[in-house]
């Protein structure tokens, strides 16, 4: 029994070098496999490779091109064929949470220069690096961020309300620009003639996203409000939204018929109840 536990005990260890070993040969052919956050910040990496240009931000209008570039050497030996050691690898972070970005090969970019073509507003914010490899290591440029510029345009359009009269209402819209919007509430009572709106009563917010209204007058009732979003590349319009204001009556003062109180309010009054008519008195009937 014992020779057999021994033997068992042996061969465990026997196995635990084994992976061991695999473990450190799958590390030494991928070096760079299992640290891609640190790489994408800039890790020092191989001491063989100097970067003397790193590739820069760019700021581009939508539909443009935009162009990284670095430059950088290698003082590790050539390979036994004579090919050059240096090899390039770009990269894209897509921005996450929290300020994190999520990074992923552009395939095909391998060379000093990355040319991205026709970017759109969705490549806003997106950076970019390069990751170096020569024969004896690798290394990662400083991440280049991209930023588009590009008009305004509504993803929330504000909504019609109805209210009584006296009450607040407030109109809200949503828009994405770069450089950021300025905004311009516009009010008309016909949907044809608009007037930029000041922040004086009953209005505040005139030139924010949220335009509030406070104790709306009768008089505002079917005024349409629209929002105006500019920036140097442009301007667009929402749609209009419509306030209508309903008119509170008051009802005039009724005195009840059996307490005597007066009473007023804001909706019709009921009418008192109608007094009953005394029985009639029954006339005796005449002795025979």
């Amino acid at each position: 029994m014992k020779t057999t536990h021994h033997t068992t005990r042996g061969s465990r260890r026997h196995t635990f070098r084994i992976l061991a070993l695999l473990a450190l040969s799958a590390f030494s052919l991928h070096p760079f496999s299992l640290s891609s956050l640190a790489q994408a910040q800039g890790e020092p990496g191989s001491t063989t490779i100097t970067i003397t240009t790193q590739p820069a931000s760019v700021t581009i209008p939508e539909g443009a091109t935009a162009t990284f570039t670095i430059a950088a050497a290698s003082s590790a030996a050539p390979a036994p064929n004579g090919s050059s050691t240096l090899t390039y690898q770009w990269r894209s972070g897509q921005p996450g949470r929290n300020g994190t970005f999520i990074w992923s090969d552009i395939p095909g970019a391998t060379t000093p220069t990355l040319t991205l073509t026709n970017i759109t507003k969705s490549n806003d914010g997106y950076k970019y690096i390069c990751h170096l490899k020569d024969r004896t290591g690798g290394k990662s440029s400083a991440a280049a961020l991209l930023t588009v510029n590009y008009p305004p345009a509504f993803n929330t359009q504000p909504a019609s309300q109805t209210i009584a009269a006296g009450q607040a209402a407030t109109f809200t819209i949503g828009a994405r620009a770069t450089p950021p919007a300025t905004f311009q509430w516009q009010a008309s009572p016909d949907g044809a003639t608009w007037t930029n709106l000041p922040n004086a009563a009953p209005y505040t917010g005139a030139n924010t996203y949220a335009l509030a209204i406070a104790a709306a007058p009768a008089t505002l009732n079917a005024t349409r409000y629209r929002c105006i979003a500019t920036n140097p590349l442009g301007a667009a319009t929402s749609n209009p939204a419509t306030l209508t204001v309903t008119a509170t009556t008051t009802t005039p003062a009724t005195t009840s018929p059996t307490t005597g109180a007066t009473t007023t309010g804001t909706t019709a009054s009921r009418s008192p109840l109608p007094v009953k008519s005394p029985l009639p008195v029954k006339t005796p009937l005449p002795k025979k």
